[in-house]
């Protein structure tokens, strides 16, 4: 299939720092890729302000425009969030190509991802809450997606864009998430009395991994963004008389759409019933601190108050230095390597030491 070709535009406010803004479109890009689109150009532009209508100003715009058909782009994706219906229709109609929010770009990847029945509910459902706003009248289709990134829902499936069967399929998607989420409820309660421990953190930190070696379970588990989206429950010895429960979760990461936190609502409830929260970090990521406060964030916006410990994962690719930095900042954290197997008894004794 050809790879779509991306332009990125990113933004830096009053209170943005260039280096953030860097940061940000990078992490967008390995969102795109991830997608299979292919980024050629990007820009950052300093604005004070959002335009109402445009989001930028004319003069960059065609400058993206005089971009986009140089190099034949198939669309242009703003490291925002929130695009209103009315700038999505008016830089669509100036630049002739597909708009795509960074939401879009994260929602189509969890499409891609979505394999059990939940997790492809729950992604439709929030790919079309995120949808809904954009179609005005009862069929007015999304004028230029026509495919690719933006249009694909759960297996690849054409994404609905009738706006009166939208509000149908919304209703019917939320009966049948009732349905798995007193299923769960049910699982749960048969786990009161068991100690509880969700491993939680920034998408590609190493989680998976992690359940998986302390588990002994050889689970599958690939190298890229949100490989996860299924929360799963491991039982983990972590001395001979004394076992947990250990669950996997969906990763976090900056700016997670609300529409995916809504919909994944029953998924994250696992970290809000645990007993403790592993908050694993991959130290390998110079950009650690920011990763951390979007977890730390994430949890306080669930509702999560109980015992969290930091676990710095990936030390064999880490910088001798930055880890030497981390240690200073995080005197009480767990340094490990899931892939090489060292500092796991360290993880397993702190655990053992909060109960």
């Amino acid at each position: 299939m050809k790879k779509e070709k991306i332009i990125l535009v990113g933004l830096i406010g009053a209170s943005n720092e260039k280096t953030a803004a860097e940061y940000s479109i990078s992490e967008l890009a390995e969102l795109v890729k991830t997608t299979g689109g292919d980024v050629f150009s990007s820009f950052i532009i300093k604005k004070q302000s959002i335009d109402p209508a445009h989001i930028i100003g004319s003069g960059w715009l065609e400058t993206i425009k005089k971009e986009a058909e140089d190099k034949s782009a198939d669309a242009v994706v703003f490291d925002i969030n929130n695009i209103k219906a009315v700038q999505y229709n008016n830089i669509e109609k100036y630049l002739d190509i597909k708009v795509l929010s960074r939401c879009d770009v994260i929602l189509d990847i969890f499409a891609l991802r979505a394999s059990s029945a939940e997790a492809k509910i729950q992604v439709e459902l929030a790919q079309l809450n995120n949808m809904l706003p954009r179609i005005r009248g009862k069929g007015m289709v999304l004028s230029r997606l026509g495919g690719g990134i933006g249009t694909r829902g759960p297996g690849e499936t054409k994404l609905e864009t009738d706006r009166r069967h939208i509000q149908r399929k919304i209703h019917k998607l939320n009966e049948s998430l009732k349905a798995i989420e007193k299923t769960r409820s049910l699982k749960r309660k048969s786990r009161e009395n068991a100690v509880k421990v969700a491993v939680a953190g920034y998408t590609n930190a190493g989680k998976s991994s992690l359940v998986s070696l302390l588990s002994k379970k050889n689970l599958f588990i690939e190298n890229r963004l949100f490989a996860t989206l299924d929360s799963f429950t491991r039982e983990v010895y972590i001395s001979d008389d004394r076992k947990v429960l250990l669950t996997d979760t969906v990763g976090f990461i900056r700016n997670l759409p609300a529409t995916l936190v809504k919909a994944f609502r029953s998924t994250f409830e696992e970290i809000l019933f645990s007993d403790m929260v592993i908050h694993l970090i991959d130290s390998s990521n110079p950009n650690y601190s920011e990763c951390i406060k979007t977890v730390d964030d994430e949890l306080a916006e669930i509702g999560y108050t109980g015992k969290v410990i930091k676990v710095f994962n990936k030390t064999d690719l880490a910088d001798s230095e930055l880890l030497h930095k981390i240690s200073l900042e995080f005197p009480d954290a767990v340094f490990c390597s899931v892939k090489e197997k060292t500092g796991i008894d360290a993880v397993k004794t702190m655990i053992s030491a909060l109960f």
